[in-house]
């Protein structure tokens, strides 16, 4: 905190599985969770800064296709040289996309959520990465060409930049949106 406070002013990213922390059947549900992070923005707004709430990326369903990039990972490793897995046993083939209404209802719970908490809060913005995953129909787990998961629920290193790139390069960027009223609400 005192670092904050004393050396940055600028804009700051809260990231998170949001959903985990305010769904009261999670196994990490917090009923002080709510207090704790207004607090953490207020402070945050107090110090000068900007606050964008990054919303997680859709988690994929547990499927083949999850499993078949371990898979890859584990048989590339120089350590297991093909001894757990039998080489060629990983996919050939990954599905680059899924149904939108996998992930909507839970990112509008989400979305609804923080908006309603910093709606009378100027100086924080939601940004929400299924905007430059998602159409209106399906969501990528393909960009440029290469698979962008980790695992279930985590983006890779090239997988985050790309999503970065495409992010940056929205009509939704909060980087590049010029401030005025409308920017600092919550959306």
């Amino acid at each position: 905190k005192t670092w904050l406070a004393e050396n940055y002013h600028g804009r700051v990213f809260l990231a998170a599985i949001w959903q985990t922390y305010i769904a009261r059947d999670s196994v990490v549900f917090d009923p002080d969770f709510e207090a704790a992070l207004r607090e953490t923005v207020n402070f945050l707004l107090e110090n000068g800064n900007e606050v964008t709430l990054f919303l997680a990326v859709p988690g994929i369903p547990d499927n083949p296709d999850a499993r078949c990039v371990a898979l890859d990972r584990i048989e590339s490793h120089p350590l297991f040289s093909g001894e757990l897995v039998p080489r060629g046993t990983s996919c050939q083939a990954l599905q680059d996309s899924y149904p939108r209404e996998l992930f909507a209802e839970k990112q509008a719970q989400v979305t609804a959520f923080l908006a309603s908490m910093f709606r009378e809060t100027d100086g924080v913005t939601l940004m929400d990465p299924m905007d430059s995953l998602c159409d209106a129909s399906s969501c990528r787990v393909v960009l440029e060409g290469r698979y962008i998961y980790l695992d279930l629920g985590h983006l890779n290193f090239s997988g985050g930049q790309a999503l970065g790139r495409a992010m940056l390069a929205s009509d939704n960027n909060v980087l590049s949106r010029e401030d005025s009223p409308e920017s600092s609400e919550p959306r």
